[in-house]
């Protein structure tokens, strides 16, 4: 899925101080392209995904998939095409707790509309099987290990076959062989749906994995190739670019 991103500005209040967090003229992502996003912690990773994924407006800009205005169309037709289309892993997953597992994941099936009721179930553990977690389908989520909640949160995202996954920090809390898991899983599954991938982390080994890297810093999205262009010029145009950009 092709997603454009134009004009996003956003900030947040504290104590009476207006603090800017992001700042992104132009993003663009193609259809299959698989992306990683590079920030520090609290340097806006989270809000920006979540204002692609239709969860928080943007005070100012606009949001495009399949050339639709996310944030020009009414909030119910917007919440119907980001289920259809996106599937998010947030960083504070929001299970339903009263659910168990298969549940969790069935109920986004269902709200995604694309199998039918009497298919749902069978995908559901289908999804689940194929992360690993069979058997944690009558469990509830807040008996899950770490590990055992991304994967949960994966299958939810995944199981309606999105054309866009966002995965926010998805191997934060994970030992290297679930971060390992985790990231292969999101990285094929991407593949074989054709969908666009964005993960975002404070890791930047992590960047090996992935063709196109963007690094958020001070609010604004600037490609690695931009950066190492930028950092490789003579002092003084670096100093001259850094000023422009603060």
């Amino acid at each position: 899925m092709t997603l454009h991103v134009s004009h996003i500005q956003h900030r947040y209040s504290e104590l009476s101080v207006s603090k800017p967090v992001l700042n992104i003229d132009a993003f663009d992502a193609q259809q299959g392209e698989q992306i990683l996003i590079v920030g520090a912690s609290a340097s806006g990773k989270s809000t920006f995904l979540d204002i692609l994924a239709g969860v928080q407006p943007p005070q100012s800009g606009q949001v495009f998939l399949k050339e639709h205005g996310l944030y020009s169309m009414p909030a119910a037709h917007r919440n119907a095409l980001v289920a259809q289309c996106v599937g998010y892993l947030p960083q504070i997953i929001g299970f339903v707790p009263e659910l168990t597992v298969l549940e969790n994941v069935e109920i986004n099936l269902l709200q995604a509309g694309k199998f039918p009721t009497n298919l749902s179930r069978a995908r559901a553990k289908a999804v689940l099987g194929q992360l690993g977690i069979f058997e944690l389908a009558d469990v509830h989520p807040r008996a899950l290990t770490p590990a055992e909640a991304v994967r949960a949160g994966i299958a939810r995202a995944i199981a309606p076959m999105p054309r866009l996954i966002l995965a926010d920090e998805p191997t934060a809390n994970l030992n290297a062989a679930d971060s390992r898991f985790a990231l292969n899983f999101l990285r094929e599954i991407s593949h074989s749906y054709n969908a666009t991938l964005i993960v975002t982390t404070r890791n930047p080994t992590l960047a090996s994995k992935f063709e196109s890297i963007y690094y958020l810093y001070r609010g604004f999205l600037e490609p690695l190739s931009h950066l190492r262009t930028r950092l490789l010029a003579p002092a003084h145009t670096r100093h001259q670019s850094a000023y422009q950009t603060v």
